[in-house]
């Protein structure tokens, strides 16, 4: 009986310190570990006509790639390729134009109701799952 209770006390130790260690400077910590299901639409909080649309990000993953496209007013405007670890988010939107591409990066939360809070160019965007 000695033998179980050391081996569970060293089992708890191990926990604790795996949990300690993942959570302080420099590791993801315990809000990255979302696994966010990605794919859909997301339209900004401020106009919903703006909107993402990701294709192909694996769902139930923690990290992964994924395209799309950006869609203002019904039309598309860009297309788009990124990827996510946990809760971080980037990706990059090419315009249909010939215009500058622009960077995006940022964090997801949820479920129940996921949001993504982008920044681009120095401005902040928040985007909901639709």
């Amino acid at each position: 009986m000695r033998a179980i209770n050391k081996i569970l006390l060293a089992a708890a130790i191990v926990i604790v310190c795996g949990l300690t260690w993942s959570c302080g400077k420099g590791g993801g910590g315990i809000g990255d570990i979302l696994i966010p299901n990605i794919g859909g639409v997301w339209a900004n909080q401020a106009n919903a006509n703006d909107q993402f649309s990701f294709f192909n990000a694996p769902t139930n993953a923690a990290t992964g790639t994924f395209d799309g496209n950006q869609v203002v007013n019904g039309t598309v405007t860009g297309t788009l390729t990124g990827s996510f670890n946990h809760s971080k988010i980037s990706f990059v939107v090419t315009p249909n134009d010939n215009s500058a591409a622009r960077s995006y990066s940022g964090t997801i939360s949820g479920p129940p109701s996921p949001v993504m809070v982008l920044t681009s160019a120095g401005k902040k965007f928040t985007y909901v799952k639709q």
